[in-house]
C-alpha cells in the first residue's frame, strides 16, 4: 500500500486486508512521515510489525509522495523492484479506496497464473484490466517490462502504463473485463472478489442508491463501508458531474453512508432513511 495522507481508515483497512488474504503473504506499507506515523500508532498494527508480517516504510529519497504523479514515478522506478522488493515474485497493491470482501468464494491465490488482474473501467470501453488501485501484478513482469522501456514523467498513470505494455507481451495474461474479479466504478459484477471505489466518481452507481441494491451488496460485503466515506447524495447528481466529484480532505466533514432515496415513475421520491451494514447475532447469556 502506497498513501502520504494519514487517513483514519489505514490501520483498519490494513488490518482487514491481512485477514482476508492468504497467511503466507506479508504486507509493505510505503508512506509520508505523517501517514507512517498514524498507521503505527495501531497497538494491532505493531503487533503485525514486530511479528514481521507488516512493514512500515518512510518513502525514501529520490522519492517523494505528494502527488499521483509521484506515486507513478516510484512505481515505475526499477529501483524499487530491485531494492526494496528485490525478493518479492506478486505484489497485490490496494489503495485507501479499495478493499476484498471475506465473503468472497475466491481467493486471492487463484489469480497467481495472471501477469496482471485487477478491476475495470467499461464506462471508458475498455476490455483490459487498468484500475491499479486494487490489483495483482507479476513483479518479475513488472521488472522485464522496466529493463527496455520506461515511463513518460507527466504521462499515463502507472496503471494504465503497466497493464498495456504486460498486454502486448507474448505469452502473459492479463484479466478482462468477462472475468469480474473487482467491482470498480459503473462494473457490478456479481459478489466479486473485492470493490474499488474510485475517486473519480461516486459510488455506487444512480441505480446502486436504491434500498435493494445496496441492502444486497452490504449484505455481501459489510465491510464496504469501511471506506465508503462519501455520502450517497440524496439529490439528483446529472452524470457530467459525477466525474468532477472529488474525496474530502482529511478532517472534512461528510454525511453519514448510505443515504438512500426511493424515487416512483415520475422520478419524485417516496421515501428515504439510511441503510446500516447488517449486525451479527448477539452473543447468547452466559451463567456462571
Amino acid at each position: 500500500m502506497v498513501e502520504s495522507r494519514p487517513l483514519p481508515r489505514l490501520a483498519p483497512l490494513i488490518l482487514h486486508m491481512m485477514a482476508v488474504v492468504p497467511p503466507d503473504w506479508r504486507f509493505l506499507f510505503i508512506g509520508s512521515s505523517k501517514s507512517v506515523y498514524s498507521v503505527g500508532k495501531s497497538k494491532a498494527i505493531q503487533f503485525h510489525k514486530n511479528s514481521g508480517k507488516l512493514e512500515l516504510l518512510k518513502v525514501p529519497k529520490p522519492w517523494k509522495l505528494e502527488s499521483p504523479e509521484d506515486e507513478s514515478r516510484l512505481l515505475t522506478d526499477a529501483r524499487l523492484y530491485y531494492e526494496v522488493l528485490r525478493d518479492v515474485e506478486w505484489i497485490f497493491k490496494f489503495a485507501h479506496d479499495g478493499i476484498l470482501c471475506a465473503n468472497s468464494a475466491v481467493s486471492l491465490d487463484e489469480w497467481l497464473s495472471w501477469s496482471w488482474a485487477g478491476a475495470f473501467r467499461k464506462a471508458h470501453g475498455d476490455k483490459l484490466s487498468d484500475t491499479g488501485g486494487l490489483s495483482l501484478r507479476r513483479t518479475s513482469v513488472v521488472r522485464r517490462i522496466l529493463s527496455f522501456q520506461r515511463r513518460q514523467n507527466n504521462s499515463e498513470p502507472e496503471d494504465a502504463w503497466f497493464r498495456k505494455r504486460i498486454a502486448a507481451l507474448p505469452g502473459e495474461k492479463v484479466a478482462s473485463n468477462f472475468h469480474g474479479i473487482i467491482s470498480a466504478e459503473h462494473v457490478f459484477p456479481h459478489e466479486p472478489m473485492g470493490y474499488h471505489v474510485t475517486e473519480r466518481s461516486t459510488w455506487p452507481d444512480r441505480g446502486a442508491r436504491t434500498n435493494k441494491k445496496m441492502k444486497q451488496i452490504l449484505e455481501y460485503c459489510p465491510e464496504l463501508s469501511m471506506i465508503l466515506n462519501m455520502s450517497l447524495v440524496e439529490e439528483h447528481v446529472p452524470v457530467d458531474a459525477v466525474w468532477e466529484r472529488k474525496w474530502p480532505s482529511v478532517g472534512a466533514k461528510t454525511k453519514q453512508d448510505g443515504i438512500y432515496v426511493v424515487k416512483d415513475d415520475n422520478d419524485k421520491v417516496k421515501s428515504k432513511g439510511l441503510i446500516y451494514p447488517p449486525q451479527p447475532a448477539p452473543l447468547p447469556l452466559l451463567h456462571s
